[in-house]
């Protein structure tokens, strides 16, 4: 008995020996199982968000590619295209840009219908991304109801996109240049859409950091990736969803930690004003916020439509050089024309200067001349307002600045100048254009359907005025105005190039013709002007800015915005 008790204890010990290493390794599987989840949830989230850079890098690549090219009819570099909505008589998030943009007083149907030209109008939609030539992932019409899954994107892939309404409405912000950064709304914004030119027409948009502090409020455009699905969003895959149910809202609570600012900030609201955040903020968390978001500011996108402008000068100098002689030893780059001076023509021996072009381009609504001037137009309605240094008899708008006439009844009418003397009217008429500096009437002379009598010019359609080469003592033919494209000119591009041939220096390089981009007004700066300071930002004397002149790539700051661009080495 003594001995079976004794093994009895030994089976019995065994037994809870066995059953411990059996706890031990279930608990060390089951940690082990959790440790691979967490793991594995981690590199989840890597790879997602590897993938959300990279649309969202791409995004804003292709949006500022499309904007910067502007090669069709009726486009210009500084325009970014309109979002994809639920426009359509059988809603449909198709991948391309729709006519309008959503109305902001239509929150009960998700701003439909979509408006155009209006103080209401909230750019916010899908990312046209198959006019923008972008894949998100490979679409598939092989579902139920023959919608596309990259439309109900249950997953929260597909981005979305924002856009100051100021570069959708070319027909309010008619003259889209440098000086456009120095535009500001009034505040607070009006009731009804100011297109007299003195200021901006709609606000940039803002975005604000996960406190509510203001990123930027010069923002032209931004992209969003919604992420999944969080607190009440629903996504079905077989109808579609507005804003809301994709784009998320942060909530800064007061008594949070300064610097911030308490709200609720809503980037599904169509109120301007979004936020970007990282989901794994505490805040965020509390909110179930997963938005991802990228921004385009004004300042950027115009650096780069600024860059495209100087390009195109440069293509015609250099076209104007293949074409000056067929022996290559005897071509040539044309003389400069003064600074400051309205005619803008060639001066015999001069290298620097502005580009020698004609004094006028029209069309039957626009005419890109320069002030100091008179300059008039005849519309075929009576106006009733007028803005700045613009004054209206009946159905004559005669302007010296910026400045603007309108007739507010229908059929309304507006004509808007710019302060450098770009003039545009919503519809078609005569230009008359007087030179405040005294120009010999033999000198000037028109062409297309401009005609000289005296020292005015008048252009009833599309034309040029220029002045006579012999009359300045410039031999050289001028640079043809018609070779540019109709932007250049609609949009007073000529005004912000800076030229230089001869023996150059640039930075450590030399050159032999050189074009600047002067970017906008500096404080401090005036233009038109003959000074080279009011052009050009570095504080040197003479030979800079003649011989002289920064390497390419010179850092922009706030206090310079100079590009410079080799025409030829």
């Amino acid at each position: 008995m003594v001995v079976m008790k004794s093994l009895a204890n030994r089976n019995g010990h065994a037994q809870k020996g066995g059953a411990l290493i059996i706890m031990a390794l279930i608990l060390l599987l089951a940690g082990t199982t959790a440790l691979f989840t967490v793991l594995n949830g981690n590199g989840v989230q890597i790879e997602r968000d590897k993938r959300t850079a990279t649309i969202l890098a791409d995004a804003k690549i292709a949006l500022i590619g499309l904007s910067i090219k502007a090669v069709s009819a009726g486009t210009r570099p500084g325009n970014l295209i309109i979002p994809d909505a639920l426009s359509e008589s059988s809603p449909d998030y198709d991948g391309t840009a729709d006519g309008g943009c959503l109305d902001v007083t239509k929150i009960l149907t998700n701003g439909l219908p979509l408006i155009n030209s209006d103080i209401n109008m909230r750019c916010l939609g899908r990312l046209p991304w198959k006019d923008l030539g972008i894949s998100i992932h490979a679409p598939s019409k092989s579902i139920p109801s023959d919608k596309d899954p990259s439309e109900s994107d249950v997953s929260g892939i597909m981005p979305w996109y924002a856009v100051s309404a100021n570069l959708v409405d070319p027909t309010c912000l008619a003259v889209l240049n440098s000086n456009t950064l120095n535009l500001t709304i009034t505040n607070p914004p009006p009731a009804t859409l100011d297109c007299t030119g003195a200021t901006l027409p709609y606000p940039w948009l803002t975005v604000r950091d996960n406190s509510g502090n203001i990123v930027s409020n010069r923002v032209a455009a931004a992209i969003f990736v919604p992420g999944a699905v969080r607190g009440t969003q629903s996504r079905s895959s077989t109808s579609l969803s507005a804003a809301s149910q994709y784009l998320d809202t942060l909530v800064v609570p007061t008594g949070c930690a300064t610097p911030c600012v308490p709200g609720t900030y809503s980037n599904a609201d169509m109120d301007n004003d979004f936020i970007m955040a990282s989901e794994s903020m505490p805040l965020a968390m509390t909110s179930n916020f997963n938005d991802q978001l990228v921004y385009i500011t004004i300042d950027e996108l115009m650096a780069a439509v600024e860059k495209r402008v100087a390009q195109e000068a440069t293509s015609q100098l250099r076209s104007y050089y293949l074409a000056s002689s067929v022996t290559p030893a005897n071509r040539f780059y044309p003389y400069a024309a003064n600074l400051g001076y309205q005619g803008q023509s060639c001066v015999q021996g001069l290298n620097s200067g502005s580009l020698p072009l004609p004094i006028c381009n029209c069309s039957g609504s626009k005419c890109d001349c320069a002030f100091p001037a008179t300059i008039k137009f005849t519309s075929d309605q009576n106006y009733s307002l007028n803005n700045g240094a613009c004054t209206y008899t009946a159905k004559v708008c005669s302007c010296t600045g910026l400045g603007s006439c309108a007739r507010v009844s229908t059929p309304k009418r507006n004509l808007i100048c710019s302060g450098t003397g770009t003039c545009v009217s919503n519809v078609a008429g005569t230009f008359n254009y007087t030179p405040s500096l005294p120009i010999d009437s033999t000198s000037m002379s028109g062409s297309g359907s401009c005609a000289v009598v005296g020292a005015t010019a008048t252009c009833s359609g599309a034309g040029n005025v220029s002045v006579d080469g012999s009359t300045n003592q410039c031999a050289q033919p001028q640079l043809t105005i018609n070779s540019f494209p109709a932007w250049f000119s609609e949009n007073g591009w000529k005004h912000f190039i800076y030229y230089a041939k001869g023996n150059l220096t640039v930075g450590t390089s030399g050159a032999s013709s050189l074009v600047v981009s002067s970017g906008s007004t500096l404080i401090g700066q005036v233009r038109p002007s003959n000074q080279i300071q009011d052009y050009l930002d570095k504080p040197a004397p003479a030979p800079y800015g003649v011989t002289i002149f920064d390497a390419i790539g010179t850092p922009r700051t706030s206090t310079y915005n100079d590009q410079m661009f080799i025409v030829a080495p």
